[in-house]
């Protein structure tokens, strides 16, 4: 048997003056939280003999949140003034199972839960708008296999998950019909992840990986479901791959070291609503990147590039589609660098 265990401590005090300003200048409201968390874990490993191994694992947690905000409006009166606190604990698990079939197969098991612990709606813009959320609960489940193939000189990985979440921190319409950050609803997401890599020769190295997401969202209210019903997830593209490879040429006793990746990502949308005007399209980024290593590592340099393609896409964004407004935010264009590294030691 092989055990570990410890102990998480975290704090944190936040004060944020924000305002909204929609047309109209709006009120200021002083945001202060207080964050306190704690928590004790364990985890044991059991080897039943040279194939078996048996995984448990509990983490009982324990987090504060100490909240106000006081709402000035622009003639400098107070329009509203609040204070909320709330402790939330959980005990949390995982369990697993591993058998190592032969030196080159592992085949696992594993069932786990987790939480984000609750809070509250900070950009409430008045005490009815403010909500106090429950913890979001994510029950994840995973099982595959990782392989050595040709003497070693091969690796590939196969997986399948399945995540189980319950009560989401979205924002959405509350029971008096305000849309607010609330625990709108559950969702399921489940997917392959496959990743290979291959030690052509000593020098020469390919890898590749693949990953799919299936995400339907559940248990939203029937205020809710103009919001929720056969929308795909936001920010969950169905499809995901990326390919590498690394070339290490020798000179005398230093080496050129090549690099060159490719990473694509599918459609997918960046609101609840899955709104086309801030979708983000399907993109694929190259980049590369050759360095000169001297003998040892005492010094580098390196030459790179990123987005060599110069590909533009949306990394996020917001639709209100009441008042006809929506706004993207676009990524890093082509860049390109040049990295010097020296050891004094």
């Amino acid at each position: 048997m092989q055990w570990t265990g410890g102990v998480f401590f975290f704090n944190e005090k936040n004060d944020q003056p924000t305002r909204q300003d929609i047309l109209a200048t709006g009120s200021t409201n002083t945001i202060s939280q207080k964050t306190s968390a704690a928590a004790v874990y364990g985890q044991a490993d059991y080897k039943f003999d040279a194939v078996w191994k048996a995984t448990g694992g509990l983490r009982y947690s324990s987090e504060t949140k100490d909240m106000s905000i006081v709402s000035i409006r622009t003639n400098g009166t107070q329009a509203f003034q609040l204070a909320k606190k709330e402790t939330w604990t959980r005990a949390d698990w995982k369990v697993g199972l591993d058998a190592q079939l032969n030196q080159d197969v592992l085949a696992y098991a594993t069932a786990a839960t987790g939480f984000k612990s609750g809070g509250f709606n900070g950009r409430a813009a008045s005490v009815a708008a403010f909500t106090t959320l429950k913890p979001e609960i994510v029950t994840s489940y995973e099982i595959g296999m990782k392989t050595t193939i040709a003497d070693g000189r091969v690796r590939f990985n196969l997986d399948y998950y399945l995540n189980d979440y319950k009560d989401l921190q979205l924002t959405a319409f509350d029971t008096n019909g305000l849309a607010v950050l609330t625990n709108a609803a559950s969702a399921t997401l489940k997917g392959v992840e496959v990743e290979a890599t291959a030690q052509i020769t000593s020098a020469w190295q390919l890898s590749g990986n693949l990953g799919t997401i299936d995400g339907k969202y559940k248990d939203y209210t029937a205020a809710n479901a103009a919001t929720f019903a056969g929308k795909p997830l936001k920010q969950a593209p169905k499809q995901q791959w990326g390919l590498g490879t690394s070339y290490r040429l020798r000179v005398g006793k230093d080496a050129i070291i090549f690099n060159a990746s490719a990473k694509h990502v599918g459609d997918h949308y960046q609101n609840l609503a899955a709104s086309e005007l801030i979708k983000t399209s399907a993109y694929t980024l190259v980049d590369a990147r050759v360095g000169y290593e001297a003998n040892g590592g005492k010094w580098a340099l390196a030459l790179w590039g990123k987005n060599l393609s110069d590909k533009q896409y949306y990394t996020g964004g917001f639709d209100i589609a009441g008042i006809g407004i929506a706004s993207a935010y676009i990524n890093v264009p082509r860049t390109y660098g040049v990295d010097f590294r020296y050891r004094f030691y």
